[in-house]
């Protein structure tokens, strides 16, 4: 493993952002034979050599092969994409130059096939190995359904869809065929355009519907790629990634656990959320029409646009193009009856709509929603199938713990912050941290000229506003807009902050210079982040976030892994936090977990701040809730930190 603290060492000693770009740079001739980021010459081998296992004394002297080699390749063939309704027909295995398909569930009986219970438990001795390297494409969704089988797949595992986003990070598409065919063989995708015309024939896209040899070509000709494009990929990480494309492909059972599990809703909460809203919308509805003096649809562009031309509004509300634009953004600018009531029935009918969405994603009062660890460009994680990482707080109380547990949240403290006093190295900002002071309160001090002591609420607000401002890359139009200043007042609020840390300046400048020359950089943990010399303004965002996002997945490998000897479960990752389902006599895990979230290669001290509760909304602090449960006296010492 690499050692971070020597990475991040020479990081700052020089901070001239040299770490490699794991692509060629943009218009640059590669004339390397093996480059990823060409086609591949070789020709696809014909026939494609494989072998059906449908006995049971094929099977063993199959598993006999298996259990010998040091890795192979997997992939599973399903009758749907959903882990929790759909199940595995077949499984497809590649090592040795050659590939494997079991049938197991197949509904057309004209051909033999294995039986499943026997198939798994035997296959159970292989997966469950610590020892061998398993090789998968989207290795989460396989992982899901292997674990419907009574399969916990342990040991190395390596994905080639999270490889080739790591190493490629502007691919276009990241399917197996498609990658194939780009990095591997012009013709990878033949196999795929034959298994879609057995399924038309028999107008289905239920796989099970198939013969297993129809299937069997397209299943072996999967898993044969995946290993191949693996030997491709994993030969070309960078020194400077490997530790960080360790840390992702560990990440792998920990989410596709997080998601099996999933977070309990109480559907009932949910229903009484839409009706109190949906009556409150009415209302607002009403008040609307009593503003305008007419009637009409607050969902119709058209219409809306009407009512703000006869308001004379319109003008102040036209963007660039010069078009009205009735975005949040534009709308909280201007501070009139109908704009603001505007903005509050939009609030109450997008709560509806993410109610009524959440009531449709559960099953059994469950939802198994996606995380998608390499769903943002910064290496942040994404939510889907809901979106769980922006459901309001009202709607979070419908969230709650198993019975006999209670939901723990433990979220990064000013992590952005403490990130960019960091790697800028400002003097004052990693003073400000390390004596735990207020560092709104210095920045409002430092721009405004003006003692800590003397320094007001409103001032302080401005402070924060500032630094945010910074980290988000705005500039003093954005930043006038959002307080609502004259620019020219924003403009000295913005110098005055880049004088007192002019470390942030330098930082900024020197990253915007590596996007316009190579169109992007590595974060310390050797993640490139690729960027348009138009997009440069994002260049201090994108490595703050995506090292706060580095950070929080080297922790979420280190509490999965202790979490792994107990039965608490990390259920949720929303940003900078963590939500975990602890029982009760678990809880004194907490100051062991709350360490590991601390833990990093950082100078600056890094803090998490930790809630518990009965539902999410209702988290109070734990020293709060130590004082309400005496009988938890072990966690007396974190609670008092």
């Amino acid at each position: 493993m690499l050692d971070l603290r020597s990475i991040f060492s020479k990081y700052f000693e020089h901070r001239e952002f040299s770490g490699t770009s794991p692509q060629p740079e943009p218009d640059t001739p590669n004339n390397s034979e093996n480059s990823i980021t060409n086609p591949g010459q070789e020709q696809l081998p014909e026939p494609f050599e494989y072998k059906i296992i449908d006995t049971k004394e094929k099977f063993e002297c199959f598993l006999t092969q298996l259990i010998e080699q040091e890795l192979f390749a997997i992939d599973t063939e399903t009758n749907g994409l959903a882990p929790v309704h759909h199940h595995i027909i077949g499984i497809s295995f590649y090592f040795k130059e050659r590939a494997y398909y079991l049938p197991l569930r197949h509904l057309r009986i004209k051909e033999p096939q294995l039986e499943p219970q026997y198939c798994f438990s035997r296959l159970k001795l292989v997966l469950e190995n610590l020892a061998t390297i398993k090789i998968f494409h989207n290795a989460k969704f396989d992982l899901k359904m292997l674990a419907g089988e009574g399969i916990k797949v342990k040991g190395r595992i390596y994905d080639t869809y999270l490889l080739a986003k790591l190493l490629l990070p502007e691919e276009k598409s990241y399917g197996l065929k498609e990658l194939a065919e780009k990095h591997l063989f012009p013709e990878a995708g033949k196999w795929e355009e034959k298994i879609k015309q057995y399924l038309a024939d028999r107008d289905t896209e239920d796989f099970s519907l198939l013969l297993p040899s129809q299937l069997a070509t397209y299943a072996c000709a999967d898993a044969y790629l995946t290993y191949k494009l693996f030997e491709k990929f994993h030969t070309k990480i960078p020194e400077e990634m490997k530790s960080l494309t360790q840390t992702e492909m560990k990440l792998v059972p920990i989410i596709a656990e997080m998601e099996l599990v999933g977070i309990r809703i109480e559907p009932e909460i949910l229903w009484q959320k839409i009706e109190e809203a949906t009556i409150r919308r009415e209302e607002i509805r009403q008040q609307l029409f009593t503003l305008t003096g007419k009637e009409f649809n607050p969902n119709s562009y058209p219409q809306l646009c009407e009512i703000l031309d006869q308001l004379g509004l319109a003008e102040r509300l036209k963007n660039e193009a010069g078009k009205i634009s009735t975005k949040e953004e534009y709308l909280k600018q201007i501070d009139h009856p109908f704009t603001n009531t505007l903005l509050i029935y939009r609030e109450l009918d997008k709560k509806i709509q993410q109610a009524q969405n959440l009531l449709a994603s559960h099953h059994n009062s469950v939802i198994h929603a996606e995380f998608n660890q390499l769903g943002t460009r910064t290496g942040r994680f994404s939510s889907s199938n809901p979106n769980l990482q922006n459901v309001p707080p009202d709607l979070r109380e419908a969230f709650v713990p198993r019975d006999g547990r209670v939901l723990v949240s433990i979220d990064y403290s000013q992590i952005e912050l403490r990130i960019l006093a960091e790697l800028s190295r400002a003097q004052k900002m990693l003073q400000a941290f390390a004596a735990e002071k207020d560092l709104h309160q210095i920045t409002a001090s430092l721009i405004y000229a003006q003692p800590e002591e003397a320094i007001t609420d409103e001032q302080r607000k401005i402070g924060k506003n500032v630094n945010f401002a910074v980290i988000y890359g705005m500039g003093p139009e954005s930043l006038a807009k959002r307080l609502k200043i004259d620019e020219k007042k924003a403009k000295e609020f913005l110098d005055n902050f880049f004088k007192e840390y002019s470390e942030i300046k330098h930082l900024r400048n020197k990253l915007e210079k590596e996007v316009q020359g190579r169109r992007g950089f590595s974060n310390p943990y050797g993640r490139w982040l690729s960027l348009k010399p138009d997009e440069r303004y994002r260049a201090l965002n994108y490595l703050i976030q995506s090292t706060a996002a580095d950070l929080l997945k080297q922790a979420m490998v280190r509490i999965g892994k202790l979490l792994g000897k107990y039965s608490s479960q990390i259920l949720l990752t929303i940003h900078d936090e963590l939500v975990i389902e602890m029982p009760k006599e678990e809880l004194r895990l907490i100051p062991i977990i709350k360490q590991l979230m601390e833990t990093s290669p950082f100078s600056v001290p890094i803090k998490v701040s930790v809630k518990l509760g009965h539902n999410w909304k209702e988290m109070v602090p734990l020293e709060e809730w130590l004082n309400e449960n005496e009988h938890h006296q072990e966690l007396k010492e974190v609670g008092n930190e």
